[in-house]
This record gives C-alpha cells, structure tokens and sequence, in this order.
C-alpha cells in the first residue's frame, strides 16, 4: 500500500533522510537509492536492508572514494565471492523480481521441488493404494489428508509466499548475515534446475485454471486465480508495489465491461463509493460507538438514526455473550487497559510507566474478561441493521441483578431519548431471564389479558407509558429442545410414551435418513443446522410407518412435531397473528414476529468469527466498522451468505432482505379482537386436550 502522509511524516522516515544516498519511498517496505536501485526492506521503515544495499557492491554511490575503473567492466564473478559478512544477523528476504513473483502469485502450490504427490500417498497409504491402484486425495479423511500434505511439504525443495511474491528455500536459515539478504540456502536455490524450469512456466492461465485441483481453492486467496481479472490486479500490487497501477488496471477494466455482468460487484463498488464520499465529506458515521461503556452518547446516536428514517414506531432490545479470548491491551485511542472486567477508571493510563502496574493490579484482581456482553438496538425490519450500543467485558458470571441493572438503565436512556422499546430479547440463560423478571417485577403499572374459564393470563408491563414485552429466542429455544434429549438421563416421559437418545441415534444410521451421525455423535449443542433438521417434516415422516406412528415412536413423535411447530409458527412470516398489546399501541405497524428474539445480533456475533475467529475484547471493539459494513451488504443482498444445511458446526442465519409483498404487510397489520383471542385459547385448549388424550395423560 503507498505509504498515508501520516506515515511519510513518520519519525521512521526522517531516518532515510538522514542517509544522502536516500532517493524516495514507494511504499512502506520498498524504496529507491540514488544509484536508481528498489532496495526491499524486511520490516516497515527500517533502514537495515538500505544500509546494507549501500555498503554493497551493488550500489555504485556506496562510497565516498572514487569508483573503481573495473566497475565499468563486466567482472562475471560468482555473487557469493563477493559476499560481505555483516555483524549482526537479519531476516532473510527470499528470492524475488519479475519472474519470481509472477511464479508466486500464479502457481496454487505453497510449496515446491518435492516429490510427486501419487509417490507419497501411496508410500504413506499402501492399504489404501496397492500398487495397480492410481492414487486419489478424495479418499483420505481428514486425519489422513493433514497427515499427507505434512509429508509433501517434507520433501519440497522451496516455499512459496504468496502475499509477498517471493520464494524461499524449504531449508531456509531464516537469518542471514550477508549483504544481498539472502541466506545461504536460499542463494544456492537460485541455481535450482527445477525452480528455473518451473518460473518460466505459464501458470493458472484463462485456458489452463479451470484444470487445477479444486482442493487447492480451499485457500481464499487462490480462488483469485478463477478470475482473472482479479489476477491481473493483485499481480498489478505486487510487482508495482504501488496501488496506482492497480486502480488503473480496475477502472480500464471497468470501462471495457469486464464486470458487466457482476451485479453483486458494481453494486458493492457503488457502496463504496458513497461511504468514501460521506468520509471525505466530513460525514461521521453515526451508526459507529466511539465509546463501548453504556453511555447516553450511543443511545442517542440510535434515536438520530431514527429520526432520519422517520421511525416513530416500536424498537427492539437485544442482549447476549459471547466467548473472546482472554487478553489485555492498552489502547492510546480509549486511554485504558481493554479485556479487563474492572471499571475504565480502574485501568485508565496517564503515564506509560502506569501500564505495567495496573496490569500487575488486573491479575491480582483476577479480573479477565472471558466473554463480552453486546447490547443492540433495532428498528424491526428486516433491511435495516442493528446498532451496537454497548460492548461491555465479563467473565460470564453476571447475576441477574447487575443483568437487571443494565437493562434498567438502557430504558432510562431510552426514554430520555424518546426511543419506544417494545421487546427484549435474551437467548434464555436464567440469569438473564431472571433479570428480565426483575424488570417486569418492577413495572407500577401492567396491561392484562384474562380468561378466567381456561385460566389463561397474559400480563406486559409499563414503563414510561409504553408498553415492554420480554422475547426468548425462538430459534435459541429450539436448540433447548434438541439439547434435552443429549443430556442427563436421556429420556423424557410423555404419558404412554418416551422421547429417548436411542431413538434419535436409530433415526440417524437409517439407510434413508435426514439426522446425520453427527447430529448424535459428539454433538455440537450450538448447531443450528443439527436443530433444523431434528424438527424438519422430513424427519417426522421418516417415523411414520405404513401410515401410521409405531408405538415406540408416538412420544418422540409429539415432542418433535409440538416444539418444532411452536418455533416455526412464531417464525412463520405469512400466517396471522395474535397481538392485543402490540395493537393497542403501535396500530399503524405491522408486527414481524421473526424480528423479535436475538437472530440480529447471533449475526453481529457470525460476521465477527468469520474476520477473527478467536477476537479478544479490543479486537472485537475494533472490527465494528467492518462488521457494520457488512451486515448492511447481506442485508442488502449484494453477496449471498446462505449455505447449506447439510454444514457442520456453528449458526445459520435467517437474513432475508426479500422484501414482503403489500398483501403480507396488510395481513400482518390486521388485528384480532377480544373475542378473536378466546376463540384462539379454545382452539389451543382443544388440541392439548387431544394431545394429552392421545397420550394418555389424565392430569
């Protein structure tokens, strides 16, 4: 990247200045010696490499005598005769210019010169590849694939840097103390037979990609190579060091229509551009917290988001953690020590000489955060994203009071900043849930729903003239219902009959099966995929024999169809449905239930692992830019993030930016009377009575 101006009035530049053979910078690792030789440095702005370019032979102004007439005459000596040794060691800078680095940026491979992969796999695999079998990777697991590439890059020659462009030796001595930077494994790798042929080899051309192995593009920097217009780029950065050639290239590309047909890339350039010129206008990004304490600073910036929208209408509330890795950091930008539970007072630094100490204090106090608690707010429609207002350190053991504590004073900030809350969400750890309690507890005033003949009540408090309901999520609860049959005794008593483990792990070994053995084998409590699945319709006729439930079956069967149903019913974005309380408040907003709940920020939580998979707390606080980005493009569906059920692991996420049809929102605008909502609690009695009859359940 060329270097910012902040960076070119860097104390670290003023030392090149200081040489008088110093001609320019290109960039923060390159630079230009008066003899009109780039010198490579090994480290951003350090003068080492320079320095020993001058000392060299290769530089002509290098000294302050006379030059040598044979200078101007072709010696032919070997470069290693006329290596000079330099007292302290330093990085070795691996083999690079044009052909190196067109090899580096072209080949798939990350390493080279070995032996071919057929011979390895089967010296390492005979069982598995007799002798008259061909060789193929498809056949290894995942144990045996780690245990294979180990052994191709044991046998490689040379290593490949594909960020950087350059080849180093497979035996590389990593320091060196000569003066061309090389050591001497990489400077005899330069006389390589095999590396000469293969860097004048063509490599991943427009005719010859789409051969190459499709495990190779399992590094996302490969995938480039499909496109090469993406390939011409990212060569114009590395053998030009600069990005102006690269822009260049990208709007001549642009202009010939090389990217007419990528609707998702224009319209995310054209993103881009707005953000760059909101930037340059002055425009600050009022979505982005400066300060990650809850503070009437954050809430008010949501309320001018509002305000800009012209949103008068209910606002969502949603809390949760998440795991970061255990870590302090001192940030100059916040002026205190991250990552720690205590108090920003606690950790502030006003002298660099403080650190040390209140680092000494945090561990005394055994205060590591271990999770981070986000606090969001959101307008509930399905194109606008979350606001993050507070992202607060914890070490996952907050009681429900201080949980309690936190949510009360995020409604006094609401009220002060005339923001209507309607819900708040939590994913049903009884801490929270507890603290959700308190706050209902607290309420003087209630709006309640009686009917006394079924002994059905509803109650929501009043807060502040406005009524606030509290939402568990629903797709948080239908992990819950997957997990209980994992954990203790394994089998739940419904009447006649059970839900058991046995059953589920019988589902999953049918030869027609929709349960995967990972569904029931080591089980990730977290899937969201495994919990679809455990509730799909599918999985449900694949219990029903011949028309009818076997008798061993009839509980597990109840238990999946009345959980899974209460879960999709309340996600459900076309049925109608029940909402006095919302109605006599908010009459002129439809009500999307799939909104309600924490999916907004779980997605907040995705987007962050998929930048860093294991953030500490500065580093989450710090990726909010990027994470705010990003949302806004998924939800504007200029990239596609949905993938298959069938993946392993992790959350799926249910953004849908498709906007609902006129007929959907006026359905869901309409509002149920009195009679309407007895008429439902009948409906509902009935077949729990039906259920439980079937069941043969008499209380």
């Amino acid at each position: 990247m060329p270097p910012t101006h902040q960076k070119l009035n860097d104390s670290r530049v003023a030392n090149f200045r200081s040489f008088k053979n110093f001609d320019k910078i290109i960039d923060e690792k390159t630079v230009r010696c008066k003899c009109r030789n780039t010198v490579r440095l090994d480290h951003p702005f350090r003068t080492t490499n320079f320095e020993r370019h001058i000392k060299s032979h290769n530089c002509i102004l290098g000294t302050d005598n006379q030059q040598s007439l044979y200078n101007f005459f072709d010696q032919k000596q070997e470069i290693q005769a006329e290596e000079t040794e330099l007292r302290e060691p330093l990085p070795c800078i691996g083999l690079f210019g044009d052909l190196y680095t067109a090899y580096a940026t072209s080949t798939p491979a990350f390493f080279g010169g070995g032996e071919r992969p057929e011979v390895v796999g089967k010296r390492l695999f005979p069982e598995k590849f007799p002798q008259d079998t061909p060789f193929c990777r498809k056949k290894l697991n995942k144990d045996q694939i780690q245990e294979f590439n180990t052994a191709l890059q044991a046998t490689a020659t040379w290593k490949v840097d594909q960020f950087e462009g350059v080849i180093q030796s497979a035996k590389c001595e990593i320091m060196t103390t000569k003066l061309s930077g090389l050591c001497n494994e990489c400077l005899n790798l330069q006389n390589n037979k095999e590396l000469k042929h293969a860097i004048k080899v063509k490599r991943a051309t427009q005719s010859t990609v789409k051969y190459i192995p499709k495990f190779y593009f399992n590094i996302n920097l490969i995938n480039l190579l499909k496109n090469g217009n993406l390939k011409d780029l990212w060569n114009c950065i590395i053998v030009n060091k600069d990005d102006t050639a690269m822009w260049a290239s990208l709007a001549q590309m642009g202009m010939n229509g090389a990217f007419s047909g990528e609707k998702t890339f224009t319209e995310l350039a054209s993103l881009m551009l707005q953000i760059k010129k909101k930037e340059d206008s002055g425009v600050s990004l009022k979505e982005l917290i400066t300060d990650s304490n809850l503070v009437l600073e954050n809430i008010t910036k949501f309320a001018c988001i509002a305000k800009e929208l012209k949103w008068k209408g209910p606002v969502l509330l949603m809390t949760d953690c998440t795991k970061i890795r255990p870590k302090l950091v001192y940030s100059q930008e916040l002026g205190y020590i991250t990552g720690s539970t205590l108090s920003p007072s606690e950790v502030s630094i006003s002298n660099i000489n403080d650190i040390y100490t209140k680092v000494r204090y945090i561990y005394e106090k055994n205060a590591i955060a271990t999770q981070v608690r986000v606090i969001t707010l959101k307008i509930p429609i399905g194109k606008i994203p979350p606001m993050v207002i507070a992202i607060l350190p914890t070490k996952g053991d907050e009681t429900a009071e201080k949980i309690f504590n936190i949510l009360h004073l995020v409604l006094d900030f609401a009220q002060q900043s005339n923001i209507n809350i309607l819900s708040i969400g939590a994913n049903g750890v009884r801490s929270e849930f507890n603290a959700q309690t308190q706050i209902i507890n607290s309420a003087p005033t209630h709006i309640v729903f009686s009917d006394p003949f079924y002994n059905v009540h509803f109650k929501a408090l009043i807060i502040n003239g406005k009524p606030i309901v509290r939402v568990q999520d629903p797709k948080h609860a239908k992990k819950t219902a997957r997990n209980q049959l994992f954990t203790g005794a394994r089998l739940l008593s419904l009447g006649i009959g059970t839900a058991r483990y046995d059953q589920l792990f019988q589902l999953a070994h049918q030869d027609q099966h929709v349960l995967l053995k990972r569904d029931v084998l080591n089980v990730d409590k977290q899937d969201d995929s495994a919990a679809y699945r455990m509730f799909h319709s599918e999985n449900l006729a694949q219990i029903i024999r011949l028309g009818t439930i076997p008798s061993d079956m009839i509980g597990l069967f109840i238990y999946l169809f009345v959980l899974g149903e209460l879960c999709d019913a309340y996600l459900n974005r076309e049925i109608d449905h029940k909402a006095r309380i919302h109605m006599d408040f908010y009459l002129d907003y439809p009500l999307f239930l799939w909104e309600y709940g924490t999916e907004a920020l779980e997605h907040i939580f995705g987007i962050s692992r998929q930048v860093i998979a294991d953030f500490n707390f500065y580093e989450f606080y710090k990726i909010q830019k990027r994470i705010m980005y990003r949302d806004k493009i998924v939800r504007a569906e200029l990239i596609n993030t949905s993938r298959d059920r069938t993946s392993a692991g992790g959350y799926v996420f249910d953004i849908d930016g498709t906007s609902l049809s006129h007929k959907i929102i006026e359905r869901l605008r309409t509002w149920p009377s009195e009679d309407d909502f007895k008429e439902a609690i009948r409906v509902g009695y009935s077949e729990a009575i039906e259920l439980a009859s079937y069941l043969q359940i008499d209380n």
